[in-house]
């Protein structure tokens, strides 16, 4: 074999290796953080409500906790088509139309805000430390500690449900309705 072709194979190789890992590296960041953006069947033009004031001084209560726990486990891909639109159904009609989200111990009060697409959103870190908010694994939000940062209500793919974590979470923080 000469070497040209020796040279060709090696960076052929290296190459292949380097893209694996890219993918690898996608697919563990999307698993971790990455938001889902839940099949919508539900009608995405559900009525808009006046925004609702939120409290962020207000402490959620153990019921509250278990509530937006429950909101934020989104069906399995097994999942059978009802329950999918169980859970979108549960949280279309748990959002909270608002333009504002407070982030207190990466937990996001409301747990689901709504919001009209390519609208503004607040994000307001209400602790002393950094946090970052990201959606779709690639679209990551720095807000420093008792700050906030405005973000446009697109995320890309348009109505839906959109998780976001928080700090490197195991799953959501929260979520936002886009309508």
């Amino acid at each position: 074999m000469n070497t040209a072709l020796k040279i060709i194979l090696g960076v052929l190789i290296v190459a292949a290796a380097f893209l694996g890992f890219k993918i690898y590296q996608k697919q563990s960041l999307s698993s971790v953080s990455a938001p889902v953006k839940a099949p919508v069947k539900a009608p995405v033009t559900a009525p808009v409500s006046k925004p609702v004031p939120v409290d962020p001084t207000k402490k959620l209560s153990e019921a509250d906790k278990v509530e937006a726990k429950a909101l934020l486990n989104s069906p399995k891909p097994d999942a059978t088509e009802a329950e999918k639109q169980a859970f979108v159904q549960r949280v279309y009609s748990s959002a909270v139309d608002t333009k504002t989200v407070n982030i207190s111990s990466c937990t996001a009060k409301p747990t689901v805000s709504g919001v009209i697409n390519d609208s503004d959103i607040s994000f307001v870190n209400d602790d002393t430390v950094e946090h970052s908010i990201v959606f779709n694994a690639d679209k990551i939000f720095k807000i420093p500690a008792n700050s906030s940062k405005i973000i446009k209500a697109t995320f890309g793919m348009g109505v839906g449900i959109y998780g976001f974590g928080c700090d490197g979470s195991s799953g959501p923080a929260g979520m936002v309705v886009v309508k």
